[in-house]
């Protein structure tokens, strides 16, 4: 399903067009995901991955003008061959913060491709904080 063609699907039903991902080859083949939906599936993921005590807080990004949204810990954009993902996260003290990393990364991607079945095209990590608790 074209950008075009969702758009205009979404009009008609009364939905902001920009408030859902849609993925497949063909109209056939789509799949429409509620705004919200795949960073849900990115923090539930980041639960079991040791090292991470939470989310991070967004400092010094601003919200653009005109848009509702505020800055978020997770931000997943689509793209036509996959996800970036954008995690802002708390570590625990005494983690090695590339470790931590990749088991984020591997656990992100995983999750993405077998519950969506996206593949994650980058995983950025910002680490904001370090718990110590």
């Amino acid at each position: 399903m074209s950008d075009a063609a969702h758009n205009d699907a979404a009009a008609k039903n009364g939905a902001d067009a920009s408030a859902a991902v849609v993925m497949g080859a063909s109209d056939a083949e789509a799949m429409a995901l509620a705004a919200g939906v795949m960073e849900t599936i990115v923090q539930l993921a980041l639960k079991d991955v040791e090292g991470v005590a939470g989310l991070g807080v967004v400092k010094g990004r601003r919200k653009r003008f005109g848009s509702r949204r505020q800055p978020s810990a997770i931000e997943v954009t689509m793209e036509e061959d996959g996800a970036i993902v954008d995690l802002h996260l708390t570590v625990r003290y005494g983690q090695v913060l590339p470790e931590v990393a990749s088991a984020v990364r591997q656990a992100v991607g995983e999750a993405l491709a077998t519950q969506v079945g996206v593949a994650a095209k980058r995983i950025n990590i910002f680490v904001d904080s370090i718990s110590f608790e």
